[in-house]
This record gives C-alpha cells, structure tokens and sequence, in this order.
C-alpha cells in the first residue's frame, strides 16, 4: 500500500537530486567491487587446481582418489561461495537499482513502540492502523510516499512480541534495504531486545535517528497532563533513559553515543493534527516536541543523505565480504590449532612407532634364541634314534619338530606383534578422529552463514572446512590400514637320506660316536633350513610393519603439507585480495565524508557500524573539526592513528 506524506516535511528537489546521484555513484563503485570478488574467488579456484594437480602423483592409489574428491569439493565449494555471495548481493542491489529514485526510511522498534502512530501522524490518517494496547498490531511491510519528494516511509511490524519471529524477519530483511532507520524507543523499559535489533542494524552499518516516544496518559484534565508531561520531559529523567539504553552497547562492544534519540509525545502529535481548535492545536504541537523529530529527519537527508545513500550500496557490497573475510579468518585459527593437535597426536605415534621397531627388534632376537635352543636340544633324540632306520628317523624327527611347534610359536609371536601394531593405529586412529570431530563440532556450533542480503544463504563453512577434510583423509588411510600379513602354516621338511656308515669298522663305540656326529649334522643342516624359513617370515613381516607404519607418517606429513598449502592459498591470496577490496570501498566513505583526498591514508580498519580506524602519514587534515564532521556524516567513531 502506498500512501502520501504530508507535505509539512520540507526537503528542497537539489537535496533529493544529489542523494540520486550519490545512490548511483554507490552502485556502480559497488558492482565494480563484486566483479573484483569474482576475480579473486577464480584466482583461488586455478591455486587450489594446481594443489590437485601436484597431489595427483601420491603413490597411494586409494588414498589420491580420496584426497581428489575432497580437493573437488573444496574447489566446488569456493566457487559455490563466490558465485552464491554475487547472486544474493546482485539481487539485492538490483532491488535498489530498480528503485534508485527513492530515499528509503524505515521505522524500525518493537511492538507497541508507536511506529504506526508516527506513520499516521506523518500521513495524517485518521488513525485505523494504530494499535489499541495489543501486539502484532501491524504484520505487513506497509509504504508510503512523501508526494513530489521521491521519500519513502517504511512502516514493519514490531519486534519483541509474543511468536512474532516472522515478524521480525519481515522487519529486518525491510531495514536492509532502507537508507536510513528510525529506531523507536518507548520511555518506560528499555530492554535487551530492543537492543540487540540494535546491535544488529549497526553491525550491518545502518545510519539510525532514534525516537524516545514518551508516554503520557490524555486524560479529561488539560492541567494534570501538562504536568504529568512538563515531568516526563524532564531532562535528567530522559538522559537517564538513554542512558540506559546505550549502556547496552557495552556488552557487544559497540558504542551508540554518536545515535541521537529525539524525546517526544507521538500520541499527543497525532492527537493534535484532530483537534479543531487551532489554539489547543497549536498547543499540543508544541507539547508534543514532533517539531524535533521532523526537524531532526530533514537535517538529517539535508546534511548526509549524499552519504547515507552512498553508503547504502557500499554496504550491502562490503558487509558479505567482510563475513567472508571474518569467517575465513575464524577458520584458519581454529585449522592451525587443530592442526598443532594433530602434530602432537603424530609425534606420539612417531615415538611409540619407534619403540614398537626397537621392541620388536628385541623380541625377534629372543624369539629366534628361544627357537634355536629349543630346536637344537637333540642330544637325547640322537641318542634315542642314531642306530634306527632312515624311514624311523624321519619320522622320529618330524615328531621331534611337531612335539616343538616351530610353527604355531611362529605365527603366535607374529601375532603378538601384529596385535601391538593393531592396538598403536587403532590408538592414533581414535585420537585423530577425536581431535577431527572436536573441529566439525566447533564449526556446527558457528554454523556461519553469508545471509546478509537476503535471498538464498551462502554457507562458507562447507568451504573452509574443507582444508580439515584434507587431513581428516589420514584418518581414513589409517582406519583400513592392517599389516597382518601372515602366510598359512609353514611347511617344514627334512633330508631324505643319510649318510652310508661303515658297518664293518672294527670300533664299535667309534662307530656309533660316527654316526651320531653324522646324524646331528644332518639334522642340524634341516633345523638351520627351519629356521631361516621361520626368520624369513619374520623379517618380511618386520618389512611391512616398517612400511605401512612408515608410509602413514610420509602420508600424514604430505596431507599436512597440502592443508598448508591450501590454508597459504587463503592467507597469501584470497584473503590480501579481499582486505584489497574492502579498503577501496571504505576510502570511498572516507573520501566522501571528508570531501577531499585521501591520499594519506595508507590503511583503513574498519569495524562496520562503530568505528575506522585509518592510518595516516599526516594525521592534521583528518582531526579537528574534519573529523567531527566525517563521524557525524559516517555515524562511525574515528581513529586517526599516524
């Protein structure tokens, strides 16, 4: 709906003019920098084709073919961010284009502030849309036209009420779009609420002109409400109230001092645009102090509307950049600390890895003792079978070595040392995914959105945590990695035959003592094949072990390495082309508020909606009375620092 304004508010054509020159002045500077965001978010996407391509020739098939999906969900990702963050800020700065005749006001507060009433003063309606004591009174975004002057009134429902979250969102996605916010406070209780809508208009750098609607009750008695007023008007009790108000500012860090709040009666103002008698008019009026609110609005598009409109589109263009910004600054810390975890977590595993090879080293020495004592006891068996058959022998040796079990003590004690391998990866396995969920959980919990502009929401998150998913692949390589390796049962054999003894020496004992030497070489000849066979085995498991534990170490060195380079590709481009980006739009401002160069200013630091801070090499042209001027026109603190 739209409606006229009353043409008792007073802006001259030159004004308005000026103000649709500045809008698109804004709009052109803002595109410019958004093409310049296109430029970097490809620049980022040919860096991070090339880590693909480097990390294309890892010698571990499986692990490449998972890495690339998660380098192709990076990249993916980032160009999601770039194209989604162009998309929505087009759309919104479409919308302003579409309208860039309009200067936009946007009566913003909560439910029952008085919003509607100062819409219907301002309209001189007959009053239908006020509230009557109840909430949600107004649900709809309702505008009205001050005729011939190309201003818009944005009246939107009320914050605070009772399920009014609908509402609220209706309320702020009108506020972006407005140029200029008049915030509604009421005089009896200042609340959190209120003040975190606040907070939230000027993090997104809102220029606000507040209202503080005292409430007076019109009774029948003209002397008791002149009263009741002259004490409700009183100037400490309203300083107290704003106070009261700005202190919360404190607890967001912000600060609202440079917010001016106009006291004054809405109800008696509208009242007195019904009442017949032109003196009682004329009183009311002036009881009322309405005459500052309209003073302090057209003051207001006077004197900075140039800026206020500029800064418009300068805003919906930096805001997103600066929550790209942010967000990925915000990820970066919170990888390279989990990144330190995860290096102590490997230098454990690295430790415990080496004491496992100088453990094993040392059981595989006693284990090979052990088997070659027990093997090479054959006193009694060559005293038992010397003067037996060759067939007896045979089998008495295969007894011998059966009654022994080279075979199972072989895969018994590799077995063990499989199982002390299993328990150190599974160990380090658990204390990666540990450490790897503890980061997903701190990301889920910001769950950081672009959604400034308004339309379709672009989700950095899936970008930035990409670069842990990089290490996150370790874990994976690890979780299917086993070294049991173990062949079946070793098959043992002995010689077919043994020497011819002569059997006709006239030595009896010496040739038995003959023939037991002969047979201990022969079957010491069988032992000695054992147990190279059995140390074989040993030694080829011993090679694995080193490097499949070996290999997970190289591979958790090159993943971290890659993460670098990826999280270097953010710090070293992405990131300088953004804070590039940013500062030419707030020299924009500076250069705007100021009305002369900035040359000077070598870097700008801008906290939007409370402060820059701008580092000079000559700090006079920007103090004094320039800077007065430059923090009313921003409505932001300056620091001139040199």
């Amino acid at each position: 709906m739209m409606k006229k304004i009353s043409k008792k508010m007073r802006l001259n054509a030159e004004t308005l003019n000026s103000c649709r020159i500045a809008a698109k002045e804004g709009a052109s500077f803002a595109k410019r920098c958004l093409d310049d965001l296109d430029a970097t978010m490809e620049r980022g996407k040919v860096r991070i084709g090339a880590v693909m391509s480097h990390a294309s020739v890892s010698s571990y098939d499986a692990w490449s073919d998972h890495f690339q999906q998660i380098m192709k969900a990076q990249m993916h990702a980032l160009e999601a961010a770039g194209e989604q963050c162009r998309e929505t800020v087009d759309k919104n700065i479409g919308v302003r284009l579409d309208d860039m005749e309009h200067f936009r006001i946007t009566l913003f507060g909560r439910t029952m502030a008085g919003k509607s009433t100062l819409m219907e003063i301002l309209t001189h309606g007959d009053g239908k849309h006020i509230g009557k004591g109840a909430q949600r009174t107004t649900q709809d975004v309702r505008e009205y036209l001050w005729e011939g002057k190309n201003l818009h009134v944005t009246d939107v429902p009320g914050i605070g009420a009772f399920g009014g979250k609908e509402d609220e969102d209706k309320a702020f996605e009108a506020a972006k779009k407005g140029d200029l916010i008049i915030f509604l406070l009421t005089d009896d209780n200042p609340n959190p609420t209120e003040a975190a809508w606040m907070t939230k208009l000027r993090q997104i750098g809102k220029p606000i002109l507040g209202i503080l609607n005292v409430k007076v009750t019109m009774g029948s008695s003209a002397k008791l409400f002149e009263r009741d007023m002259r004490s409700k008007f009183e100037p400490e009790r309203l300083d107290a109230i704003i106070r009261q108000f700005r202190n919360f500012a404190e607890l967001d860090g912000q600060d609202w001092e440079n917010v001016q709040f106009i006291p004054c009666h809405l109800k008696c103002a509208f009242e007195a645009q019904k009442e017949k008698d032109y003196e009682n008019r004329k009183k009311y009026e002036e009881m009322s102090r309405f005459g500052d609110v309209e003073r302090a609005i057209i003051d207001c598009v006077q004197q900075r509307g140039t800026m206020i409109r500029m800064k418009t589109f300068i805003d919906l263009a930096e805001q997103p950049i600066v929550q790209l910004r942010d967000e990925i600054q915000r990820s970066l810390q919170e990888e390279e600390e989990s990144r330190a975890r995860l290096q102590e977590v490997m230098d454990e595993f690295r430790a415990k890895r080496d004491q496992l090879y100088m453990t094993f080293r040392k059981n595989k020495a006693q284990f090979e003792g052990s088997q070659r004592a027990a093997l090479y006891a054959l006193d009694a068996f060559i005293d038992e079978n010397y003067d037996k058959s060759q067939e007896e022998i045979t089998q008495a040796f295969q007894q011998f070595l059966t009654d022994r079990k080279p075979s199972s003590q072989l895969n018994r004690f590799l077995q063990e040392e499989d199982r002390k391998a299993k328990f150190l990866l599974e160990s380090i396995g658990r204390k990666l995914d540990k450490e790897l969920q503890a980061h997903a959980e701190r990301m889920i919990e910001r769950d950081i959105h672009l959604d400034f502009t308004g339309g379709k929401p672009v989700n950095i998150r899936a970008w930035t945590t990409n670069t842990m998913k990089v290490i996150s692949s370790l874990s994976w390589f690890i979780s299917f990695s086993n070294p049991a390796f173990l062949a079946g049962r070793i098959v043992l054999s002995i010689a077919s035959s043994f020497g011819f003894f002569d059997l006709f020496t006239d030595d009896i004992e010496e040739k038995r003592q003959r023939r037991k030497a002969e047979l201990r070489q022969e079957l010491v000849k069988n032992i000695d094949e054992i147990l190279r066979d059995m140390m074989h085995h040993v030694d080829a498991y011993e090679l694995e072990l080193h490097n499949r534990l070996d290999a997970i170490s190289q591979q958790f060195d090159e993943t971290m390495q890659i993460a670098k380079y990826l999280q270097e590709i953010q710090k070293t481009e992405i990131l300088p082309d953004l804070a590039w980006n940013l500062d030419r739009m707030d020299r924009k401002l500076i250069e705007h508020a100021y009305g002369h160069s900035v040359a000077q200013v070598q870097r700008i630091v801008r906290e939007m909606g409370k402060s820059m801070t701008l580092y000079v090499t000559d700090k006079e042209p920007f103090e004094g009375e320039a800077k007065i001027r430059a923090e009313r026109m921003l409505q932001e603190t300056l620091v001139i620092c040199q």
